[in-house]
């Protein structure tokens, strides 16, 4: 295999790169928040090209991100061929047309985001990367590569150059190992098919997975008012009960209370605007998304504003909005999320209903078994967020390593024949005793998530898994770190510009093979709320976790909720469902690619 390619302009490019990433301020000009545009034509922009040759300051220009017409209209009139044209290259993408429409008029392909974007994997809107797909690792296994080498070979056989993006050493070495190896006519016609001439998936992804999961027997379905996914939600779940598939009781709806309406009086006028949006009469669960607030009238993500966007509003006095809720009968259930031990306990002295649910990142990289341990003392259950640790800013310096790309779990996935996320989602059910929420829209992915009954992890696994654990965070939220009611040690932001809260993520469920959290929710006379998150592995064994939210019948500071029932007991795994890199923020102010959980 070459490990060069001649460009027009006689130069010799190597045939893969190493592609580095700095975090920092956005460089596109905002005009008062609102991005400001040039009507300068790039014939005009290529002519100053064209004179950085001329004065010897480059040996050869190029052009990113070129469509066809584009680059012909260019070719048409330049003095000086462009000699690259950098473009989004990767099996899902392989622009096969574009690139051999280039090769024709001598102008070279490299390809950027070789593999995919990890941080949409399961995200509604955007396809899998190949790099998690199953018969990739498997093909890697055959030539004792990775999937990332095999996916590299690849496209290094398509003809063009290829770059990475990588500061880890090991990573580096890896992505230069490649010339090792051919892959097989049969390897080569498979990575061809995950051709989908695709950067994004269709509008209307969320209600066809729900939909699709319903059908599989999930009944459990999570919402939040930032990710725009209630609609979609709400619309498929209509669908189905209108269709005789369910009806309203055998599922689950859970949604999430945004920052800016904290406000008392707001809580439960946005839940009714969410209930008529979905379609609904009621969520079975209600959670705080964040401790802190914003002001009602400014943007949802007010990173530019600062300090003047900051509520004042306690989120005790929002507690009381989330049990005026309870009691319009609005929702069945109220929860947090992302909230530390010591303000859960706050909520939990003052409230009337106790909090059923602590919504918190957790994955190998970022166990928080302190902070479970103490929610149970609670009696309140944990939702694990973000359980494989992907973000967008994998590989970037002084970010987290996803701790799915471990290579100690790797190693234990090798050998129980298992995929690196199943070893994941098999520790954090087992052994952390939470209820986890995997990625995932494509049948692959929700058939592989769900297929972790059939094996165990042993006391040496378990022992490794827990020595994963770097109290890494990775949704920090630390935009907002000056609120007064940030819930995060600030002592856990890495020395790194300030993080850009991330647009989007879907969690969704697994296949039918597996019973994955059953959540049962009481609400009594004497109990409030009793939640019960189970896990059931096969026809055998079962997990329970049990957190019964019992208010101690000596209590006078405290009134029983109205006497309603929502139970939930079949094979269901929950779903979270969030629409893709949209939110109802300007997307000027923040990172393209970021996570809000």
């Amino acid at each position: 295999m070459k490990r060069s390619l001649t460009l027009n302009s006689g130069a010799e490019m190597p045939i893969i790169g190493l592609g580095t990433y700095k975090e920092i301020e956005p460089l596109w000009p905002l005009d008062e928040g609102e991005e400001a545009y040039s009507d300068v034509d790039y014939l005009e922009t290529w002519e100053g090209m064209e004179e950085g040759v001329s004065m010897g300051l480059a040996k050869s220009i190029g052009v990113s991100n070129f469509n066809e017409e584009q680059l012909e209209r260019l070719l048409e009139n330049c003095k000086i061929k462009p000699a690259v044209n950098q473009i989004e290259v990767n099996p899902n993408m392989n622009q096969k047309k574009l690139i051999q429409f280039c090769k024709e008029r001598d102008v070279m392909v490299t390809g950027y985001c070789p593999l995919g974007r990890k941080e949409y994997a399961g995200s509604p809107g955007f396809p899998d990367p190949t790099i998690l797909d199953p018969k990739v690792i498997e093909i890697g296994k055959k030539y004792n590569k990775t999937a990332a080498q095999v996916i590299l070979n690849y496209l290094v056989s398509l003809g063009i150059s290829v770059i990475p993006k990588s500061v880890n050493k090991e990573r580096i070495i890896e992505n230069f190992d490649i010339f090792d190896f051919e892959l097989s006519e049969e390897d080569v016609a498979y990575l061809d098919s995950c051709n989908k001439n695709q950067r994004r998936h269709n509008p209307g992804e969320v209600k066809n997975a729900v939909r699709e999961a319903i059908d599989v027997g999930y009944r459990y379905f999570e919402c939040a008012w930032i990710n725009e996914n209630e609609a979609e939600v709400g619309k498929a779940i209509s669908e189905k009960i209108h269709e005789g598939a369910i009806t309203r009781d055998d599922v689950f709806v859970s949604t999430k209370l945004w920052n800016n309406f904290h406000a008392r009086s707001l809580v439960s006028e946005m839940l009714r605007c969410t209930l008529k949006t979905m379609g609904l009469a009621y969520v079975d669960l209600f959670l705080i998304h964040w401790p802190m607030g914003f002001k009602h009238n400014c943007k949802t993500l007010p990173l530019k504003q600062g300090k003047d966007a900051y509520s004042d509003v306690d989120y005790l006095e929002t507690w009381k909005g989330m049990e005026d809720c309870v009691i319009l009968g609005l929702t069945k259930s109220i929860g947090l999320a992302n909230f530390n031990i010591e303000q859960v306990r706050r909520v939990v002295k003052h409230a009337k209903y106790k909090p059923v649910v602590n919504q918190i990142e957790v994955h190998p990289h970022f166990n928080q078994k302190a902070l479970i341990q103490s929610c149970r003392d609670e009696h309140i259950a944990v939702v694990g967020y973000c359980p494989f640790g992907i973000n967008e800013k994998s590989g970037v310096p002084n970010f987290p390593e996803p701790s799915i790309l471990d290579d100690r779990i790797d190693r234990i996935a090798y050998k129980h024949g298992k995929t690196a996320a199943q070893i994941v989602l098999k520790y954090l059910i087992t052994c952390l005793g939470v209820c986890v929420v995997p990625k995932a829209v494509s049948q692959f992915r929700i058939r592989e998530y769900y297929d972790i009954s059939d094996f165990e992890l042993d006391a040496s696994d378990i022992k490794t898994l827990d020595t994963c654990n770097r109290n890494e965070r990775i949704c920090l939220m630390s935009a907002f770190a000056d609120h007064k009611y940030y819930p995060f040690d600030l002592s856990e932001i890495p020395s790194r510009s300030i993080e850009t809260p991330s647009s989007t993520t879907v969690d969704l469920p697994s296949s039918s093979r597996l019973q994955t959290p059953s959540l049962r929710v009481n609400v009594s006379s004497r109990a409030p709320t009793n939640f019960t998150s189970r896990m059931t592995f096969g026809s055998n064994t079962r997990m329970e976790i049990s957190s019964a939210s019992r208010m101690d019948s000596s209590s006078t500071s405290r009134t029983s909720a109205p006497s309603t029932s929502s139970v939930i007991n079949q094979r269901t795994t929950r779903m979270d469902t969030s629409a893709s890199s949209r939110t109802r923020t300007e997307s000027t102010t923040q990172s393209p690619s970021s996570s809000i959980m």
